[in-house]
């Protein structure tokens, strides 16, 4: 069409004088051309994939490529491969029509929630850096102010660096901070803190709050990772959608659509599937790269490869729970109640079902908060199963001012099975250094 287009405009050109209204017709003509080309058909392009998939769907998609590529279509054949976002190989399994039959593509495709929503231009990235730049601009608060917050907070895992919101956030309409997947994570909590603290209370950007705080119950519905919370994180993330877009339409990417098609994944399989896992390895492999110049790659493989092996012949890897780190074994035996306990190990770290906990963390069980001290093993009896149990400091609240928390005494310990352990909980220090405010969704079970 647009060769069509040049080749009448040309002969304009070249045959007609140009006059005025000749000159107005041709300019209004090319005018109609390059919208189509630059906006119509990209935008077309955009849409197609936005599709729902249905099993139907991807019938039709097979079939038309085969044809197109049949008919030695190739430029056709290219512009349709971008449009479904499904790469035509006429050895693929797809188009086996022995195999094709048996496959429900629909079903089967699993967008990655970590690079959807944390990394990689994910849409937290997106959100945390216009909200930043929304309150720098719009209130007196300066990204030092913001900086000086956070290093009050102490998260649950990991950290952010001292100027880490001055170092990350990008100047500009429609961009994304820079960070890692583990550090947008973190910089969620630490502005759901400022919000709550800061932001909510004064009553500016009152909508932005909103938004955020709808990001936040996303956030918190994903990372329980059980089926329990997939329909709810959908019904979160089409609330966080709509108003997303609306207060920041230069940032309406693909990937909030991604998004959703990765929690109907997780509804329809019931398993939820991402990338945090394996990009919690990366720091393995580019330490070995600093040293093996050659061949690093492989290197970094084999390294992989021996500490897989070396996991897969510990009893303790297949164990729901276990002392994990440097071990102390033990053997000392005590009397409780009458009846005869062995403490068989300590340890300041312990893998449990609902995560990895370390000397130091912060943690709920139940409505109590404390600071972990070191974790033992221990067998009661004759009975050979072992209970695994938690020595902490607890934390009081403070009576008359809700959410604030009182440290406990140092050297005054409580003990409890793990069985009982909640959740993991981020802390802002008060600057007296005795109090401090948990997270809120950390105090939650459900939210």
């Amino acid at each position: 069409m647009a060769l069509l287009f040049w080749f009448g405009y040309l002969v304009l050109l070249v045959v007609h004088q140009p006059t005025n209204v000749c000159f107005k017709f041709v300019m209004l003509l090319r005018y109609v051309v390059l919208v189509i080309l630059v906006k119509v058909i990209p935008l077309y392009i955009m849409l197609e994939k936005f599709k729902i998939r249905s099993r139907e769907r991807i019938g039709a998609i097979v079939s038309e490529m085969k044809a197109l590529y049949a008919s030695e279509s190739f430029d056709e054949l290219e512009n349709f491969e971008m449009a479904v976002g499904i790469k035509y190989d006429p050895l693929g399994v797809l188009f086996d029509d022995s195999i094709a039959g048996m496959i429900d593509l629909s079903s089967a495709m699993h967008c990655d929630v970590a690079h959807c929503l944390f990394a990689s231009g994910g849409i937290a990235q997106y959100h945390l850096n216009m909200l930043v730049l929304r309150i720098v601009h719009t209130t007196s608060t300066t990204l030092d102010d913001i900086d000086r917050f956070q290093q009050r907070v102490k998260p649950f895992k990991g950290k952010l660096t001292k100027s880490f919101f001055k170092d990350r956030i990008v100047d500009g309409v429609g961009k994304h901070m820079r960070c890692f997947a583990s550090e947008c994570m973190t910089a969620v909590m630490v502005m759901a803190f400022f919000i709550n603290l800061v932001l909510g209370p004064s009553g500016k950007l009152v909508e932005e709050c909103v938004c955020f705080r709808l990001l936040e119950k996303l956030v918190f519905r994903i990372c329980k990772r059980t089926s329990d919370y997939a329909t709810l994180a959908l019904e979160a993330a089409m609330q966080h959608q709509e108003l997303f877009i609306k207060l920041y339409p230069d940032c309406a990417k693909p990937k909030l659509h991604y998004l959703l098609h990765a929690i109907r994944s997780w509804i329809i399989s019931g398993e939820f599937l991402d990338c945090m896992g394996a990009e919690a390895e990366h720091k393995m492999p580019k330490r070995v790269m600093a040293f093996a110049y050659k061949s690093c790659t492989f290197t970094a493989m084999a390294y992989l490869l021996h500490d897989f092996f070396e996991a897969v012949q510990k009893v303790e890897t297949f164990m729901s729970t276990h002392l994990s780190g440097c071990v102390v074994d033990c053997d000392y035996k005590l009397v409780l109640s009458g009846q005869e306990v062995c403490i068989r190990g300590m340890s300041r770290d312990i893998m449990t079902p609902i995560g990895h906990f370390s000397s130091r963390d912060n943690v709920r069980f139940g409505t109590c908060i404390g600071t972990v001290d070191f974790f033992l093993s221990v067998t009661f009896g004759t009975l050979p199963t072992i209970k695994y149990f938690v020595v902490v400091e607890q934390h009081h609240p403070v009576p008359g001012m809700p959410g604030v928390w009182r440290k406990g005494e140092k050297g005054v310990q409580s003990i409890f099975c793990t069985d009982v352990l909640s959740c993991g909980v981020a802390i802002l220090q008060c600057k007296d250094d005795c109090h401090f405010v948990p997270h809120v969704s950390d105090m939650h079970d459900h939210l």
